[in-house]
């Protein structure tokens, strides 16, 4: 009996350490809490966004939870202290009844915040961590315990609260998912380069990733993303071309492109000026090249990212690539496994 436990321990820590994620979120009911976590920045217009966004949710049938000292403005921009928010953190995702767990806004600051649950092991019970943005260092953080997770529009900034960031992008998108009454997304891609033929049928595999330049700060941590047998999927905002190719060499030195099944490329020009649009697309254009050779299909859509446009994308659960044809690709991910 002791070796058989000793082997189903074994077996649990191989699914972990190489984050095949297997469980299950539960759905949302009419009357559940939301609850909301600030890890990145948080002002008073966060505060008033917060409010708004209690009653439209409350309209929708779902209950907001976030304590009232929630929002604390620090003088670097920040939503509270450090100290507050990673106790805030470790509370919400270890909290029993939490069945879903909401970044307010994106910025700066997630990173640091998680830095305390690294060591620790999973709670008992998955939480589903939605957002985007900074709050990829979340759902790194769920990937390392194996947890779905969704990356879609933080709760502050979208087309039903601020119309700002993500400001075409409805929030019922993602309440529909939350709920259980979307069981499957789907989206059509541009194929980017050109690669044998066996890569124009199907590929099955789970999808991870996030903000591009999050992820690269986590190389090196614990929660370094396993990306081998993956369709990995990067976005970013602000970054000029030369920055996003040394990301790309980076991403490549740090073997996260090796083993990988696709790479989705989403929004990158978002928030560059005009005259560098046109060499992100020349930069985009020669990492292509690098990719090709590796013989790693690579696909895009302005859908994900911090523009206008940001459609939920389920992290850790089934996907399927169907190549179509040259051109298009369609994405089909389960909301849940």
């Amino acid at each position: 009996m002791k070796n058989l436990a000793f082997s189903i321990g074994l077996l649990s820590l191989i699914s972990f350490n190489g984050q095949s994620t297997t469980l299950k979120w539960e759905p949302l009911e009419k009357g559940d809490k939301i609850h909301v976590v600030a890890p990145s920045y948080g002002d008073e217009n966060t505060r008033q966004n917060l409010a708004k966004a209690h009653e439209v949710l409350q309209k929708k049938g779902f209950k907001i939870e976030a304590p009232l000292t929630l929002i604390d403005s620090q003088p670097l921009g920040y939503a509270n202290t450090v100290a507050y928010k990673q106790e805030h953190l470790k509370k919400t995702l270890f909290e029993n009844d939490c069945k879903a767990v909401w970044a307010l806004r994106g910025g700066r600051g997630a990173s640091e915040i998680v830095i305390p649950l690294e060591e620790l092991p999973a709670p008992s019970k998955p939480k589903f961590i939605l957002g985007f943005s900074d709050a990829t260092a979340l759902h790194l953080l769920a990937a390392m315990w194996g947890w779905p997770s969704l990356h879609c529009p933080v709760l502050a900034y979208n087309q039903d609260i601020a119309l700002t960031v993500n400001k075409a992008t409805s929030l019922d998108l993602v309440l529909d998912i939350l709920s259980g009454k979307t069981k499957e997304v789907n989206y059509t891609l541009s194929l980017l380069n050109n690669l044998p033929q066996k890569f124009e049928e199907e590929i099955e595999a789970s999808v991870v990733g996030g903000n591009a330049s999050l992820i690269q700060r986590s190389i090196g941590t614990p929660t370094h993303l396993k990306t081998t047998g993956k369709i990995l999927f990067l976005e970013d905002t602000g970054e000029p071309a030369t920055k996003f190719l040394e990301m790309m060499t980076h991403f490549r030195r740090a073997n996260l492109f090796k083993g990988i099944k696709a790479l989705i490329l989403g929004d990158f020009k978002n928030g560059v000026a005009p005259e560098e649009s046109p060499r992100i697309e020349i930069a985009q254009q020669s990492f292509l090249t690098t990719m090709t050779a590796l013989n790693i299909p690579v696909l895009g859509s302005n859908q994900f990212g911090h523009g206008d446009i940001n459609y939920p994308l389920p992290f850790g659960t089934p996907a399927k690539l169907i190549f179509q044809n040259s051109k298009e690709v369609k994405l089909t991910i389960k909301t849940n496994n």
